[in-house]
């Protein structure tokens, strides 16, 4: 019987976490920002940690950030260029 308490509350916890995470993900997580950031860096945890938001929840919200960031990761690959990517990029 603890140890049902135990997980009970553990989930509860992370159910918590979750609904914060989501709601800042929301109202803050904006790709309108004059920064230099790291393309690999970028796609593995925000674009990739979108998708897998979206994956494990179905929630449209993670995809439609993670179309927003992809937007912004396209910038890098120039087509008419023969380099065809660089290490870091500025959101818009």
């Amino acid at each position: 019987m603890n140890y049902f308490v135990f997980i009970h509350e553990t989930v509860q916890c992370c159910v918590a976490e979750f609904e914060e995470a989501k709601a800042w993900v929301a109202t803050e997580l904006t790709f309108n920002k004059n920064v230099d950031v790291n393309l690999f860096e970028s796609t593995i945890r925000i674009l990739g940690g979108l998708l897998s938001a979206y994956s494990l929840t179905g929630d449209t919200l993670f995809l439609d950030k993670a179309v927003s960031q992809h937007a912004c990761i396209m910038q890098t690959f120039r087509p008419h260029n023969k380099e065809m990517m660089h290490a870091n990029f500025n959101y818009p």
